[in-house]
């Protein structure tokens, strides 16, 4: 498999750059599949490239709807000029040009398509992009015939090949494009009224941070003492440990609010809790709804990479325990389950949006969505903002969306932890 993030399409430059790359750097072994082809090179401006290239579009405009979605949202990609282990590049041709190429033998919308051409390492790559497949689509089929192969054929891709289509290949076809074409209907509302708290700590813990500090000074042996005797009190190097402090002590204000962020995911505050509501008839098959929130909150699905940023800027050891008495015993790393659903929080410019996991939305009921647990900086404390929603489905065209939802954050929580002690933090 192919080390990139194939759960969502390759839209910007930066996803696309990464496609080319995992393409590059993946073993010579490795095997197309049923949403990408590779090239080294191919000439579209002859009848023989300008085919193959038709047939595999093709192919990747007949699959299955369900079956395709698994993998970059449905999209698919045909590349020229990278392969595993082989970055050749190829030449750039106007888009025009191509789509002037590839249209005797694909009919304009079927499928729907579009080419690019990205520089990476100094070299141009053709990538093309053939949307998800959807039902109601009819059956892409080869307008002009080429060589032994005549007018009508239809395509489809089978264990990361073109191939012409088997009778159950047409069954299946012909189902798809006879499926009831909807419009996604589905309406967003909360599961339960937020009570969205800031999370503040006592000026008593603070002090707890301060001793912390002290206590991981390095004690110095008095002035003018030339000898020791016995084992040194710590095996580490004075400078090194004095540095360790020093970087963790730097860090502390940053190491202070992700323990806010991890004890309010911990404790359920701020939670933001929706649900799917279908009215309908109708299924919506792996339905994805998408919030957009001010860019000025944080978003968490769980703690899990809470967790790792402080496993990471966890303080040294005292001094002192780490001499030939008292070695240090090395303890297992603490492996956190990576989420496995398409679920994910990206930052823009001007909001913070937050993709939930797919779900099946069955007829006539509500389906509750995957908590989200808010960071809100103190000075959106008492301030009403909006929540945008935005829902698709794989079986349904267009989009719901609105922006009905809000939140009124007059709640405020004194909490004090051991864990977690001393700051002045609105979380």
């Amino acid at each position: 498999m192919l080390n990139v993030d194939l759960t969502r399409a390759a839209r910007s430059h930066t996803e696309r750059v990464a496609l080319i790359t995992a393409i590059e750097t993946a073993p010579a072994s490795e095997p197309e599949a049923d949403w990408v082809e590779w090239k080294s090179q191919l000439d579209l401006s002859g009848a023989e490239g300008a085919f193959k290239c038709a047939s595999s579009l093709l192919g990747f405009g007949n699959r299955d709807p369900d079956y395709a979605s698994r993998y970059a949202h449905g999209c698919a990609y045909f590349l020229v000029g990278v392969e595993p282990t082989n970055l050749t590049g190829t030449t750039v041709h106007d888009p025009a040009d191509v789509e002037q190429w590839l249209a005797p033998y694909i009919a304009a919308g079927e499928p729907q398509w579009s080419v690019d051409y990205i520089d990476v390492q100094g070299k141009s790559v053709m990538l093309v992009t053939v949307e998800a497949p959807r039902f109601g689509d009819p059956i892409f089929t080869l307008r002009k015939g080429y060589d032994r192969t005549k007018a009508g054929a239809i395509f489809v891709r089978r264990g990361g090949k073109t191939d012409f289509a088997s009778p159950a290949d047409i069954a299946r076809l012909a189902a798809r494009s006879g499926a009831r074409v909807s419009r996604v209907d589905l309406g967003v509302e909360w599961d339960a009224e937020p009570e969205l708290r800031a999370i503040t700590f006592s000026d008593d813990a603070m002090e707890q941070f301060a001793a912390e500090a002290k206590r991981l000074q390095r004690w110095e042996p008095p002035a003018g003492r030339m000898f020791t005797v016995g084992l040194p009190r710590d095996m580490r190097y004075p400078t090194d440990y004095d540095a360790d402090v020093a970087r963790y002590l730097e860090n502390l204000p940053r190491i202070i609010q992700v323990h806010a962020a991890q004890l309010a995911v911990d404790r359920g505050l701020a939670e933001l809790k929706l649900v799917i509501r279908n009215e309908t008839d109708l299924n919506f098959a792996r339905t994805q709804v998408t919030l957009r929130l001010p860019a000025g909150l944080g978003a968490f699905f769980d703690s899990d990479e809470l967790h790792e940023v402080l496993d990471d800027w966890k303080p040294p050891r005292e001094w002192g325990t780490e001499s030939l008495l008292m070695p240090r015993l090395a303890s297992p790393p603490v492996v956190f389950p990576r989420a496995t659903d398409d679920r994910d929080v990206r930052r823009t410019d001007d909001a913070l949006v937050v993709l939930q996991p797919s779900v099946d939305v069955r007829p006539r009921t509500a389906h509750p969505l995957k908590p989200v647990y808010l960071r809100i900086p103190a000075s959106m404390t008492s301030e009403l903002f909006e929540i945008g929603w935005r829902a698709t489905s794989t079986s349904a065209d267009g989009a719901a969306e609105r922006r009905e939802l809000g939140a009124d954050l007059v709640y405020a929580e004194v909490i004090e932890s051991p864990a977690v002690a001393g700051l002045e933090l609105l979380v």
